[in-house]
């Protein structure tokens, strides 16, 4: 089983080489054995999972070798899983870089326009409602209705569209930081419009599979309806 798990952990340091093709190995395996077999079946499921991941192109099969067998005979290892993984996510994050220098250039000129706040952190806001009630605190809840944006305008959520078009309930301190910023200078029946840049919204990451990309700037129009002094919320 101790071989088992190095296997696993020895497969991301095989990723560090680019290589167009993999070159065909000519030995001969004796595949006789039930052993075998299924030893073949995880090399071959390790490359099927590597193509549906979009990683060959970083595939080395010389250096997959001699990772797999430094981590099966417990030798030190010649790159860290650190290493390994901050070139991995370097290289995941590079087709993305146009979404962060569009969010810049968006947010730069959108902080000229008349009746644009922006606050130190890099939140926008501009005022389209200013209400009257009481401000939600950090560990209170709050209950709003919203559109989020791209920056482009495509539209990718909105409680409006929610079943029976309800509002969202829910902690200020469990939103997106942008939200939890904003909400606590927002007064019940004030609606804004804030423009978060993707430090303030979801970051590096995106959301996985799901429509908003990393380094994305977003826009949300969001009406506060109401606020509930509820003590202190779990993270």
């Amino acid at each position: 089983m101790k071989n088992a798990i190095y296997i696993v952990l020895a497969l991301p340091f095989a990723m560090l080489s680019c290589s167009e093709s993999i070159e065909q190995v000519e030995t001969e395996i004796d595949l006789s054995s039930d052993n075998a077999k299924i030893s073949y079946a995880l090399g071959a499921q390790q490359v099927e999972g590597l193509i549906q991941q979009q990683m060959m192109k970083y595939f080395d099969i010389d250096a997959f070798t001699k990772g797999l067998n430094d981590s099966y005979n417990g030798d030190s290892l010649a790159v860290s899983m650190e290493e390994a993984f901050a070139i991995l996510q370097k290289s995941a994050l590079e087709p993305f870089l146009p979404n962060k220098e569009a969010g810049e250039k968006f947010l730069a000129e959108n902080a000229l326009r008349e009746g644009v706040i922006t606050l130190p952190s890099g939140l926008q806001y501009e005022v389209l409602t200013e209400g009257t009630g009481e401000k939600p605190g950090l560990l209170d809840q709050f209950t709003a209705h919203y559109t989020g944006t791209l920056i482009d305008g495509t539209k990718f959520d909105s409680s409006y569209d929610h079943p029976e078009g309800e509002p969202l309930k829910y902690g200020v301190n469990q939103v997106v930081p942008g939200w939890t910023e904003a909400l606590q200078l927002m007064s019940v029946g004030s609606k804004w419009k804030i423009y978060l840049p993707y430090q303030l919204a979801y970051g590096e990451r995106g959301t996985q599979g799901g429509p908003i990309e990393p380094y994305a700037a977003l826009i949300f129009e969001m009406e506060l309806l109401g606020v509930e002094k509820s003590g202190a919320i779990s993270q």
